[in-house]
């Protein structure tokens, strides 16, 4: 019970409890995935493993064709809103490659991005501008590279406070501190600056499925082929003398391959013609284990991790339209959630930046904030039934022009131009 005259307490008293080490964080609970070296198995993971290149292709390209609308909360923070939608497009890289960029969170778990500013004086000036009204806008909201992390920076009770960045070629460590970057991540337990990759918990299944077809292909090699077999005079087995020989037999039958190189010499004893003889061993026929089933479940399940194994529909003798369609429908939301956290990055960092540093906006009660939709191109069945339990609830849809426009906008059709914006 809080006494009276108590008073409030501002400090922290606890800390986040995040695990570090000398491989910087270690949350993660596979050591393969930690520090560095988790950061080559993940990219790894994406560079050659085409169930893992499918699940962060999907994802990015969702969410860089996402569109990108700008609400303004009020009336005197239309002219904010404008000049923030400005920046969006005025920057030396376009605002899809950021996005793009961002989405690399989905591999590492992370993205940081430095915060680089310019003074807007025109398209003449160094850095240029499309604008010349002398505000302070974004030049470029560039990308620090996962591989270039040297280790993170916190306060006292586990806060983050910028990324030690080790430059790839001097080898120098530089501080970007977060008042001047913004982080990405797909999760914010315990406070990690990593997040978690979306892969980290698919990685066992990859790491069974690589070895998997590894196994694979070397049965097919020895399938194909039969296995080597080669009879040795019993002499060459125990003499001491002739281990060099066995050897090379062994070296013959080992390496022997039905492949562009093929090809064998052997000698050949006229008082006993069977020896050094080599034949291959016919496959008995089919194997106890089917590789195929099992690499397709070791794919079911990274996919099932993101709620992605839609993907694997069409490539197996089961799965329906409708079954289809519901999973996709969940791996939509799933990739709404991402973009409501990317939204939340930029409308709670770097909108606040913009407008605090130009003093004309730096006054208002509440800024404009941007919003990240996903472009939906429903059927002409759905847009029809749409439109018409609309009618059904009795929307006047013509003196409604937003209503109409978003149901086009929704559909990726073009909005409609009313007469004001005709007669302009």
């Amino acid at each position: 019970m809080v006494k009276k005259d108590e008073k409030p307490q501002f400090g922290e008293l606890g800390v986040t409890g995040l695990r570090t080490g000398w491989q910087g964080v270690e949350e993660e609970y596979l050591r393969e995935l930690r520090g560095a070296e988790g950061r080559k198995a993940f990219k790894r993971m994406v560079a050659t493993c085409p169930t893992c290149a499918s699940i962060i292709f999907a994802i990015e390209s969702i969410i860089t064709s996402a569109t990108t609308r700008m609400n303004p909360v009020a009336k005197e923070s239309k002219k904010a809103s404008e000049f923030v939608h400005s920046n969006l497009y005025d920057m030396s890289q376009s605002w899809k490659s950021f996005i793009s960029s961002a989405c690399s969170m989905f591999t590492y778990g992370w993205s940081y991005h430095e915060i680089c500013w310019k003074k807007r004086l025109g398209r003449d000036a160094d850095p240029p501008s499309q604008y010349d009204d002398g505000l302070i806008g974004i030049r470029k909201l560039p990308i620090r590279g996962q591989n270039t992390l040297g280790d993170w920076k916190f306060d006292d009770t586990g806060g983050i406070q910028g990324m030690y960045q080790l430059d790839p070629k001097t080898y120098a460590q530089k501080l970007i501190p977060i008042q001047k970057a913004l982080l990405f991540r797909t999760q914010e337990r315990k406070g990690n600056p990593e997040g978690k990759s979306l892969l980290a918990s698919a990685y066992t299944s990859y790491y069974r499925l690589e070895h998997m077809k590894t196994f694979e292909g070397v049965g097919v090699e020895r399938d194909l082929g039969g296995m080597g077999m080669m009879k040795v005079p019993i002499d060459v087995f125990l003499d001491p003398n002739k281990a060099d020989v066995l050897q090379t037999c062994k070296n013959l039958v080992a390496n022997a391959r039905n492949d562009e190189m093929s090809g064998m010499v052997t000698p050949y004893d006229q008082e006993n013609p069977l020896a050094y003889e080599f034949t291959l061993l016919a496959s008995p026929g089919s194997r106890q284990y089917d590789t195929t089933e099992i690499i397709n479940r070791y794919k079911n399940e990274i996919t099932s991790v993101v709620l992605a194994d839609f993907i694997n529909l069409g490539h197996e003798t089961f799965g329906s339209f409708a079954l289809g369609a519901s999973k996709k429908d969940i791996f939509e939301i799933a990739i709404l959630g991402f973009l409501h956290n990317i939204e939340a990055v930029i409308n709670t960092y770097l909108i606040p930046k913009i407008m605090e540093l130009n003093p004309e906006f730096s006054r208002l009660k509440e800024y404009p904030s941007v919003s990240l939709s996903i472009a939906k191109v429903p059927s002409l069945q759905d847009l029809a039934r749409i439109i018409t339990a609309l009618a059904k609830a009795q929307v006047n849809l013509a003196s409604s022009p937003d209503t109409i426009n978003r149901i086009l906008d929704e559909a990726g059709l073009p909005s409609l131009v009313n007469e004001e914006e005709e007669v302009d």
